[in-house]
């Protein structure tokens, strides 16, 4: 009899599930995981003689299927916490809750690493350029880490590159403060804050206000979302400078942070609006004969930037997956005579638009 039940108890499990994944919308993006999933499949004679209809049905009944960030989260939390264990989707549950990405070698392209260095190295010759690669939270905090520790040596990995500001050395003497997320791949503001006090001789005394304390980055996302929450930190301005933003060349604000963003589950992006082809801050309390910078950068920049600006008369900041113009006329018509190359040391492993710094 408790066999029946049981049975009778799973069929309608089991078909509530079905009925409920005919029904519901399907997701086009899922904000747990930070990408976009699939969809229905077109069907195809060929693509059902060769399979990869089947494959791509399969995509997308995993991706749609009902709940999907809800089970992911169960599966996670039911890994750590019955199972103990300390790896879960390449992600490291390490001590004080930080939440820090394995790295391997299936993470990277030897050859695409290689190309990279000499394009940077080029363009580093080329226009004396600064060049500050910031090191994973895995490379800084391995006090944290759970042993064994099977990841990349990315400094090995990087070494022939032409770094001129030393951000291993600067990171590791505060490893034992917030200097990145629990969450999130990102360095806090703390941690881009010692960077911008090395690179500028008149750094301002650090110096933030806390704008959230609820926020959940990409590495909470893989794994479904998680019980632990950072805080995001705002630089105040001990000098109360203006500033006028440039997006794109068309959308003009006076303020360096997005506050909508805070309201979504893109909360990064609260500084400097996320990412743009090139931005511009103009300083507006400086004078023109103030100096101008250009960065060349991913997303560890834009809170560097936002310290930066107080310094500097004019910010440029071109984010070369979306630039596509060339980056040697932008620095001549603009006469910029300093130019700074800011990356995470993983970001710039895989960025497949690094030759755009030669263009």
């Amino acid at each position: 009899m408790k066999k029946n039940y049981f049975f009778i108890f799973f069929s309608l499990f089991i078909t509530c599930f079905f009925v409920a994944g005919i029904f519901a919308k399907d997701r086009s993006f899922s904000a747990y995981e930070n990408r976009y999933l699939a969809s229905y499949p077109s069907f195809s004679i060929a693509g059902c003689m060769d399979g990869s209809y089947m494959e791509a049905m399969d995509t997308y009944l995993n991706d749609q299927f009902v709940l999907r960030d809800s089970w992911i989260r169960l599966k996670a939390n039911t890994e750590k916490e019955l199972l103990g264990r300390k790896v879960i989707k390449d992600v490291y549950l390490a001590d004080k809750d930080y939440l820090i990405n394995r790295y391997t070698e299936a993470n990277i392209d030897r050859a695409l690493v290689a190309q990279n260095i000499l394009y940077l190295n080029e363009f580093q010759e080329k226009y004396a350029a600064e060049v500050m690669l910031v090191p994973t939270a895995g490379e800084i905090l391995t006090k944290y880490l759970p042993s064994p520790v099977d990841q990349l040596d990315i400094p090995s990995l990087l070494s022939d590159a032409h770094t001129t500001i030393p951000a291993f050395e600067l990171l590791k003497e505060h490893d034992t403060e917030p200097v990145y997320y629990k969450t999130d791949h990102h360095w806090t503001l703390l941690g881009a804050y010692y960077l911008y006090q090395s690179f500028v001789p008149d750094a301002y005394p650090y110096a933030a206000t806390d704008i959230c304390t609820d926020f959940q980055g990409t590495i909470s996302k893989k794994l479904g979302g998680s019980r632990i929450f950072d805080s995001m930190a705002q630089f105040q301005s001990p000098t109360g400078n203006h500033f006028q933003v440039t997006y794109d060349n068309t959308t003009v604000t006076d303020s360096l942070y997005a506050p909508a963003y805070l309201d979504t589950t893109d909360q990064y992006s609260y500084y400097l609006d996320g990412n743009h082809a090139i931005t511009k801050i103009e300083n507006l309390s400086l004078a023109d004969t103030a100096p101008s910078i250009l960065i060349v950068k991913d997303s560890f920049a834009n809170t560097f930037a936002t310290m930066l600006c107080e310094n500097y008369k004019t910010v440029y900041l071109i984010d070369l997956r979306y630039y596509n113009q060339s980056l040697a006329d932008f620095i001549a018509t603009e006469n910029i005579p300093e130019v700074l190359f800011l990356y995470n040391t993983m970001n710039f492993m895989q960025d497949k638009n690094l030759l755009k710094l030669l263009r």
